[in-house]
């Protein structure tokens, strides 16, 4: 009886030093489609690691350009080569995920191709 006592203490010690497992990044979604992003306002929490869905959903090319706000995050080391030059290529009918630390300040964000800006494809990120 009083190995078993024991053991249940050695258990119940063992069980309560372990520690939680970490929470998953949110996951916020940014649908890139023909001249707009949507949403074309994106909030985020200073200090708080993310993961930027961008998919495309267009039938053509498009991108994320966002130079000061990719500067200023801390990137995953997997989501490094997604960003060259503060901005993230997204192909027609494809996602690529971004994980990050945003840093507070606003941001504007934009795709570069020919006229895309022009006919509304920009918008802006706010990390309080």
């Amino acid at each position: 009886m009083r190995k078993l006592f024991i053991a249940s203490l050695l258990i119940g010690a063992c069980a309560s030093s372990a520690q939680p497992a970490p929470a998953l990044p949110k996951v916020v979604a940014v649908n890139l489609a023909n001249f707009k992003y949507s949403p074309n306002i994106i909030r985020l929490k200073a200090g708080v690691p993310v993961v930027l869905r961008l998919e495309n959903k267009a039938s053509g090319g498009h991108n994320f350009s966002a130079a000061q706000f990719f500067a200023a995050a801390r990137l995953d080391a997997a989501s490094m080569p997604r960003v060259r030059d503060g901005t993230v290529e997204v192909p027609k009918h494809a996602v690529v995920d971004v994980a990050l630390v945003p840093t507070a300040g606003r941001y504007p964000v934009k795709c570069t191709h020919t006229l895309h800006s022009t006919f509304g494809m920009n918008g802006s990120i706010i990390v309080d």
